[in-house]
């Protein structure tokens, strides 16, 4: 309680009202605050009652509202559990009673009434179990996963099909703690097929967009800091906001030690740093850091070379990769000159070890030319699949005398012969020539006085066995040869050649250049202009290999060789495509047009096959999955190898026969389990006791003693769909390819050789021959003829039909090369007509040759052909083939394949499958039963949290109840003094304004 004491002395009148005033205003202010608190109830009106309090007030707010909050979400996942949990109990009494009707029915003494009637039992329990799984509650789908909306379960030509996702979802149950409010249908019923394991690693290629998220196989890479030196300056890299590869390269390269360049690139899945200007590299972390560890280039000792190959980084797969980028990597040449602006690269364009080893030899025209040589501008390439010998030009004084000299092996070892010419002394027209192989020098010694000629040059260099000699007449002002010119003594120690790059081995490219002059965008133009270099690889400039872009490719390129590295993988077969057997149906799924991961996905996803296709958890490769219950699936081939390198056929060599028949496997007796019949009527007793995978399988058949040689049946994996296909090419012999099958073993039908409940099978089809149309462009119309081959079968498929120049008048003659599948036929363009063609063919007796009347019914042959050249392949030939049934299929594993492959069977009383459907209810009993406990446990967990957030909750609201509300007993003393103060004030007021003179007499 404050009283302002009435001022005496001089104070004036109108300073004591004011004085009273304030003093009446202090403490009615005070009584209505006191008032205000023990109305409301809250010590704490505003802010400024008790900032401190306040701001903790405020705080213990939130933390009660969001309590709040997660006892009401907490109350809704209660909900939605407890109705799933109840759902799930029907589930459970429902399939309880159809396995112990499986069981009953798999008796003897059940009669097919009786098995009937369990089939409609079971009928009307996948009804019920359906809508079961397409239950509502609150208007969101159960069994959905995270499609809420999407009716998960619907019935698609006798089959169960599930249309929603394997998501769950979230919801707070504390402030950072979620908690899943559903349960996935796969959990419960078994909705989806379950993904194959990962046989193939798609080996994505690293590329400078690639997410650094995406690395170390999806670990990413640690975000922070590292240095790079010289020795003598270093520089730190922070790539904390880098979000890709490219983002690193750029730091690093933009960062450079003081006065020196350094320069990052990708390379073979690595990342490659190099140092140049001298100095020695070293890339280290800073502090405990280790993001220069993860991205492999470490390097604290200082670089060989100053270059750093850091490890392979591994990227993951990911939607946006490119089909381009996976499945291996392409080969590189680098070509690297030294200085900026001159570095090559050529990339092949295609992936696979067969491109690595290719040479790139940049070759100076003027050691192989008597002459001046090219100049810089006319640069040329050549490519040659066979080894190519080294060459040297010498240019002697005189004219007449220049010669070339030629390695006699060909190939790159006598690349670098130094040649020399020297004097001999006065030996007369005679010369001398050797070899050193460790200078790799030869030697020639001439007569001091020019009496060696030319002749006697070119005998001595042949003499001497490493070279041949000859004439060079590239230079026209040297006159020609002249075997008697002289060799000029002056020209001893004058006169030098070398052999440069010239040779070269198997699957060289030459460019020929002016040496220190031709340019690297010269060189790369010299490159792309040859058709058989261009169809091999991409050539581009190297971009970094310069200090200013507009530079970029005129530096000139040294005379230096380089090989192609780093080629892995395999080409993907985007073409063929893939076949999916589900439902029923068969479904080709064509990839021609996609051009990411993520467009494959799509495909596959928006076919009518009934799969989902993802990319696999571990980013290596993609699963495909079938939606559909009750029925096989399986993924095959489309006549290509799709399917086998993205890692998703379900029949491979590797697959196992204990997989075969749903688990079953394949039985096999002691002994012969089939015979194989050929066409021409050798029998192979066939014992796959031994087998553990295809594989084996395969190769018992065709290593098979007696199936070698001519007329060998082929086994392996069926190029269409799925199955073992074997092939008997070898029509001639008349008969019929089959198999039969053993008395004691069932081998053959568990393998899907010979269809259940027959004792053989015969080939699928008969052989057919080849044959191809020929029509010539351009010619009359009576030329037209048609080929087929004289035997049938695959033998003489893809056969090319060539017309060449040769003989005069309407002559003709054909001979067919097997070796080269080339039907080779000479002819006179300007007068052989098609009936003499026709019956040169007939003479050679591969194929029979008749006019086609396909286009022109009346053609008769007369015509002249005047083509030469390709003109036809032979297409459609085809041996006898023996296809096996698919039987390693894949299904669902879950409650509604089990009941409709209980209903198949008792529809047709195979108690096999009976037993099977049986025992598969008695897992998805389980199931069931774990998410059961799954969903109690989660009902109990929510019960405890529940319990302690009321504790919580009582907690805040008496430690917010003694930050902000009122003691009564001390407010109400509080009211009381103030009361007396205020009367206390008004008394005073009242005996103030009293006063008079008379009161101080």
């Amino acid at each position: 309680m404050t009283v302002i004491p009435v001022g005496v002395g001089r104070a004036t009148e109108l300073q004591v009202q004011r004085r009273l005033q304030n003093q009446l205003q202090l403490d009615q202010t005070g009584l209505l605050r006191t008032q205000e608190q023990l109305s409301t109830g809250r010590r704490v009106l505003l802010p400024s009652d008790d900032a401190r309090a306040a701001n903790r007030a405020v705080s213990l707010q939130r933390v009660l509202e969001q309590k709040i909050q997660v006892r009401s979400n907490i109350t809704t996942t209660e909900s939605y559990l407890s109705t799933t949990e109840s759902s799930i109990a029907t589930v459970s009494n429902l399939l309880a009673e159809i396995h112990g009707l499986a069981i009953s029915s798999v008796d003897a003494s059940t009669s097919d009434a009786q098995r009937q009637a369990a089939k409609e039992q079971t009928l009307q329990a996948i009804s019920e179990l359906t809508d079961i799984g397409n239950r509502k509650f609150r208007d969101r789908y159960l069994f959905a996963g995270s499609a809420t909306t999407q009716q998960p379960f619907s019935e698609i030509n006798g089959v169960t099909a599930f249309l929603g996702n394997e998501g769950l979802l979230k919801s707070f149950s504390d402030d950072d703690l979620l908690f899943d409010v559903n349960i996935s249908a796969q959990e419960v019923f078994g909705a989806l097929s379950e993904p194959d394991p990962i046989t193939v690693d798609l080996d994505p290629v690293l590329t400078s967009n690639t997410r650094l998220a995406d690395l170390r196989g999806g670990n990413g890479i640690t975000l922070g800091l590292f240095t790079v030196s010289d020795g003598e300056t270093t520089k730190t890299i922070d790539i904390r906001g880098a979000q890709r590869v490219n983002d690193v390269v750029r730091l690093i390269e933009s960062n450079p030690p003081d006065g020196k360049q350094v320069t990052a690139r990708l390379e073979d899945g690595h990342l490659v740093v190099e140092l140049e200007g001298g100095g020695s590299l070293t890339i280290r972390e800073v502090g405990n850091g280790i993001t220069a560890a993860e991205l492999g280039i470490v390097e604290k000792l200082g670089a060989v070379d100053n270059r750093v190959v850091g490890e392979d980084l591994d990227p993951r797969l990911n939607l946006t990769t490119s089909l381009k980028d996976v499945l291996g990597v392409r080969a590189k040449i680098v070509l690297q000159s030294e200085g900026y602006n001159n570095d090559l690269v050529l990339e092949a364009k295609q992936r696979g070890e067969e491109f690595n080893g290719y040479s790139l030899q940049i070759v100076d025209d003027e050691l192989l030319n008597a002459g001046a040589g090219l100049s810089a501008g006319s640069e040329y390439a050549t490519f040659s699949d066979t080894p190519v010998a080294a060459q040297a030009s010498l240019s002697f004084n005189g004219a007449g005398n220049d010669l070339i000299l030629t390695a006699t092996n060909a190939g790159s070892a006598y690349n670098g012969v130094a040649i020399n010419v020297s004097d001999a002394g006065l030996i007369g027209n005679t010369a001398l020539a050797s070899y050193d192989a460790a200078t790799k020098t030869l030697t020639l010694g001439i007569d001091s006085s020019g009496a060696t000629d030319a002749q006697a040059l070119i005998d001595a260099i042949d003499a001497q066995g490493l070279f041949t000699a000859a004439y060079d007449g590239a230079n026209p002002a040297d006159g020609g040869f002249n075997p008697a010119a002289s060799i000029p003594g002056t020209d001893a120690g004058v006169i030098r050649g070398d052999t440069g790059n010239s040779g070269g081995d198997a699957n060289t490219i030459f460019v020929h250049v002016k040496a220190g002059q031709s340019s690297a965008n010269q060189v790369r133009d010299a490159l792309q202009a040859n058709a058989e270099v261009a169809a091999l690889f991409d050539v581009r400039v190297e971009g970094k290999d310069t200090l200013t872009a507009p530079n970029l490719g005129r530096g000139p390129v040294a005379t230096i060789t380089a090989q192609s590295t780093g080629g892995a993988g395999v080409e993907f077969d985007q073409e063929s495509g893939l076949q999916i057997v589900n439902g029923g149906q068969q479904y080709t799924i064509d990839f021609s047009e996609a051009r990411t991961i993520e467009d494959l996905l799509n495909k596959l996803n928006g076919s009518d096959a009934g799969v989902l296709a993802q990319i696999d958890p571990s980013g290596r490769g993609i699963q495909i999955r079938t939606r559909l219950s009750g029925n096989d699936f399986s993924i095959g081939e489309n006549g290509g190898q799709t399917a086998s390198q993205l890692g998703v056929r379900t029949l491979t060599a590797e697959s196992a026969l204990h997989d075969f028949n749903y688990g079953r496997g394949v039985s096999r007796t002691d002994g012969v389990d089939f015979t194989i019949t050929r066409n021409d009527g050798v029998e192979l007793e066939i014992d796959i006791g031994a087998a553990a995978t295809v594989a084996d399988v395969l190769d018992v058949i065709n290593n098979h003693p007696d199936n070698q040689g001519p007329g060998a049946v082929l086994a392996r994996l069926s190029e269409y769909g799925n199955g073992i296909e074997l092939i008997d090419d070898n029509p001639a012999a008349g008969g019929v390819l089959t198999i039969t099958k053993s008395l004691q073993s069932e081998a053959a039908w568990d393998l899907g050789l010979i269809p259940p409940d027959q004792d053989s099978v015969t080939a699928d089809s008969t052989a057919v021959a080849a044959s191809a149309q020929l029509a010539f462009s351009g010619s009359p119309l009576n030329t037209g003829i048609a080929l087929t081959a004289n035997t049938a079968g695959g033998g003489l498929s893809d056969v090319t039909i060539e017309f060449l120049t040769g003989g005069a008048g309407d002559t003709a003659t054909a001979v067919y090369d097997e070796g080269t599948k080339r039907l080779q036929i000479t002819i006179d363009p300007a007068a052989t007509t098609a009936n003499t063609i026709i019956d040169a063919i007939n003479l050679e007796g591969s194929f029979l040759a008749q006019r086609d009347l396909s286009q022109n019914p009346g053609n008769n042959g007369t015509g002249v052909v005047g083509f030469t050249g390709d003109a036809g392949v032979t297409i459609g030939g085809s041996p006898d083939k023996l296809q096996s049934a698919d039987t390693n299929p894949r299904e669902v594993k879950g409650v509604f394949n089990s009941l409709r492959r209980l209903v198949a069977a008792l529809d047709s009383g195979d108690n096999r499958e009976i037993e099977r459907a049986a025992a598969a209810l008695e897992d998805d009993q389980t199931r069931v039963t774990f998410a059961r406990s799954d969903l109690g446990a989660r009902l109990n967990s929510l019960d405890s949290i529940k319990t302690r957030l009321d504790t919580e909750e009582i907690n805040l609201r008496e430690t917010l109840s003694i930050e902000i509300e009122v003691d009564f007993p001390t407010a109400v003393s509080e009211l009381t003094a103030q009361q007396a103060s205020y009367e206390a004030s008004l008394q005073l007021m009242g005996r103030t304004f009293q006063l008079s003179l008379l009161d101080y007499i």
